[in-house]
């Protein structure tokens, strides 16, 4: 296994469990898409954490402040798709999805749970640790 490989693993896994949740469900049209839309957004939240630690230890505002322009939503949207679709050409295109089926379908009960519990620590600590950075900054400047 390669070394990008490795480090994508555990994006893989999620992209890999949302796609299977919304394959599942009768009413979803488009799983791919979900699941990269899905995979994407806790991405941004991890990437906006690393901007606001290495702002925190620069002594810096967390976040640019000030009003944002049209074309930071550009920006975000375009990157927004652009990710969805390298995940869907990387990880479902050509057989990949059977590949990737093959990676985490374990059956053994163990590697099921630790896998579920990471994916679910990986999901709320990707949305809250940004918030929770934010709170913790704010009151300590507010001292």
């Amino acid at each position: 296994m390669g070394l990008m490989n490795l480090i994508l693993k555990p994006l893989r896994y999620v992209f890999y469990r949302i796609l299977t949740w919304k394959m599942r469900d009768p009413r979803e049209t488009t799983p791919v898409l979900v699941a990269g839309i899905g995979t994407s957004i806790l991405l941004f939240f991890n990437c906006m954490l690393a901007v606001m630690v290495v702002n925190a230890l620069r002594g810096r505002p967390l976040l640019p402040q000030g009003r944002i322009g049209n074309g930071v939503y550009l920006a975000v949207a375009l990157a927004l798709i652009v990710t969805t679709g390298l995940m869907n050409a990387a990880w479902i295109d050509k057989g990949n999805f059977a590949r990737l089926s093959k990676e985490f379908s374990s059956q053994q009960t163990e590697h099921r749970r630790v896998r579920t519990l990471l994916f679910w620590a990986y999901v709320v600590l990707s949305g809250a640790t940004p918030i929770v950075l934010a709170i913790a900054w704010h009151a300590r400047q507010a001292r």
